[in-house]
C-alpha cells in the first residue's frame, strides 16, 4: 500500500518486449529495504531533470501541470487531453517511468476508462485515480468524497481497461477527511479487490494513523 500525502517511485527503459509498467512493476517489487521515490515533474525537462539525478520514476502531477502548462491553480481545469500531450512529450525525450496524476478519473466509469487507454497508449507506466466528490474543493476537513460504490465501481473499471495488467492503477481516497481512518482504510482495501495495485490515503500525517494503516491496510 502506498499511503501519505504524497506519491511513490519507480524506472523505465523502452527495450524490445518490455513495457514502462514492467519496469515500474518490477522495481516496486524490488524496493523492499528503502522507498521508491518519484519526484513531482511538469513537462519534458523537468522529466529529464528527474532522470539525470537518477529517479528510476516521476509523477506527472495535476497542480504542477495546472500551474506549468496552463498557468492555472489547481480547481479542476486540466484535461485528460491536457495530461495526455504533456505525457507524450515527456515519453518521447526521457526514459524514466511516468505515473500520471488522473483526478477522478476525469468524468464517470467511461470517462475513467478512456483515460486508462489514453495514458497506457501515450506510453505511462501507470496513473492514480481520487474519490473526491469535486476537483474543485479544497483538501481538507471539508473534503467530500463519492460514495463507496461509485468509487470502487471506477476503480474496477479501469483496471478493467488496461490492456497490460502491469500498467499500475494507483486508487487515491480522500476519506479520512470527513469519515475517519477507518473509513479510508476500507476504501483502501476494497480498491486493491477492485484491482488496484496501489492506495494513496490523503491525509495521514500523523505516526498514530501511519501505523494503523500499515497494521489494518
Amino acid at each position: 500500500m502506498i499511503a501519505g500525502h504524497c506519491a511513490a517511485s519507480f524506472d523505465i527503459k523502452e527495450e524490445a518486449g518490455v513495457s514502462r509498467g514492467q519496469d515500474l512493476t518490477a522495481s516496486l517489487r524490488a524496493a523492499t529495504t528503502e522507498p521508491l521515490l518519484t519526484p513531482v515533474i511538469w513537462d519534458a525537462l523537468s522529466a529529464q531533470l528527474a532522470e539525470r539525478a537518477g529517479f528510476e520514476a516521476v509523477w506527472l502531477g495535476g497542480s504542477a501541470v495546472a500551474a506549468a502548462y496552463l498557468g492555472l491553480p489547481d480547481a479542476g481545469v486540466v484535461t485528460a487531453s491536457d495530461m495526455e500531450s504533456v505525457l507524450r512529450h515527456i515519453v518521447a525525450t526521457s526514459s524514466v517511468a511516468v505515473l500520471v496524476d488522473a483526478d477522478d478519473g476525469f468524468g464517470n466509469y467511461f470517462s475513467a476508462m478512456r483515460t486508462v487507454r489514453a495514458m497506457e497508449g501515450a506510453g505511462a507506466a501507470g496513473l492514480q485515480i481520487e474519490d473526491q466528490f469535486s476537483h474543485r474543493t479544497p483538501v481538507g476537513n471539508s473534503t467530500l468524497v463519492v460514495s463507496e460504490d461509485e468509487a470502487v465501481g471506477k476503480i474496477k473499471a479501469a483496471a478493467d481497461a488496461r490492456k497490460d495488467d502491469n500498467f499500475l492503477i494507483v486508487a487515491r481516497t480522500d476519506a479520512l477527511w470527513t469519515l475517519g481512518i477507518n473509513a479510508a482504510i476500507d476504501r483502501a482495501n476494497k480498491f486493491a479487490e477492485a484491482g488496484a495495485q496501489g492506495s494513496f490515503i490523503s491525509g495521514c500525517y500523523t505516526s498514530d494513523i501511519m501505523n494503523k494503516v500499515g497494521k489494518d491496510g
